[in-house]
């Protein structure tokens, strides 16, 4: 798997790293800005992509992505289940392709430039303009690659976070297109509580149902709770909601950032 391979990943590339630093001009322990410099951070960035081409994280990134159908594919079977509506997989095509190339350029292109290759030009580039020892810059591209005892390494947190997300804004995007062609009103927050689940998942998986009428003020009381530090009974607080949280997004944002839990499209029974 992708995540799987992260660490033999992480692991090469902090080598060569480590091996490579050792070409520039130090004196005294620290670098020594000269001419050669730049091509020197260069070669590491190349090294770096090579690794990833050679370890096979390209092709795992795309075997994630060729795995989207079986999210579509859930989503079908839980309408079927729970709406007893037929839903065509040619219908949910088009987002599955949008999502297919917005994860690719996340985790194959400027995303993982963004969040992974160019922190480590960076921090090089750095401590050879502004001759900072060659022991703590190498603790800082430690920190970068392989992550510390209670921190992962930026390439891990970023596909671990971005994995996550995508899979639960895909299934959210197809809910929200769903409930929008078939006009459905209410909906089921469904999913199991955790210890640390927070307050406003609580409140929302102990209500049957929730009308859409009712969604957001909702959304509010989670914004206000969170703001007021509150918590739910056996100390869940009310934490972690983005933002930009909105009714009209609600299916993909649900409990905040991370959350493990799913909001169904239904029709309301309960509508007099």
């Amino acid at each position: 798997t992708l995540s799987g391979a992260l660490p033999e990943i992480e692991a090469k590339i902090w080598a060569e790293i480590y091996k490579m630093l050792e070409s520039f001009d130090i004196s005294g322990g620290s670098f020594v800005f000269s001419e050669a410099s730049p091509k020197r951070i260069i070669e590491i960035e190349n090294k770096v992509y090579e690794i990833l081409k050679q370890s096979g994280y390209y092709t795992k990134v795309d075997l994630f992505i060729k795995d989207f159908p079986k999210i579509s594919e859930n989503v079908r079977a839980i309408h079927e289940g729970e709406n007893k509506i037929n839903i065509t997989k040619k219908s949910l095509t088009d987002t599955e392709k949008l999502f297919s190339q917005q994860t690719a350029e996340q985790l194959k292109g400027s995303g993982l430039n963004e969040t992974f290759v160019n922190p480590i030009k960076t921090a090089i580039n750095e401590a050879v303009t502004f001759g900072y020892s060659i022991g703590n810059t190498r603790e800082v591209l430690k920190e970068i690659v392989l992550g510390s005892p209670d921190k992962l390494g930026r390439l891990n947190s970023y596909i671990t976070t971005t994995a996550r997300e995508t899979v639960k804004n895909l299934q959210g995007a197809q809910h929200t297109q769903i409930k929008n062609a078939l006009g459905l009103d209410a909906l089921k927050y469904v999913g199991g509580l955790l210890k640390d689940s927070r307050g406003q998942c609580v409140r929302w998986c102990g209500l049957q149902v929730i009308p859409y009428a009712d969604l957001q003020s909702e959304i509010d009381l989670a914004f206000k709770n969170q703001k007021n530090k509150l918590e739910q009974p056996a100390g869940h607080k009310w934490s972690g909601m983005q933002k930009d949280t909105t009714p009209d997004n609600f299916l993909m944002r649900l409990g905040g950032w991370g959350c493990m839990h799913t909001a169904i499209p239904t029709r309301n029974k309960n509508k007099k």
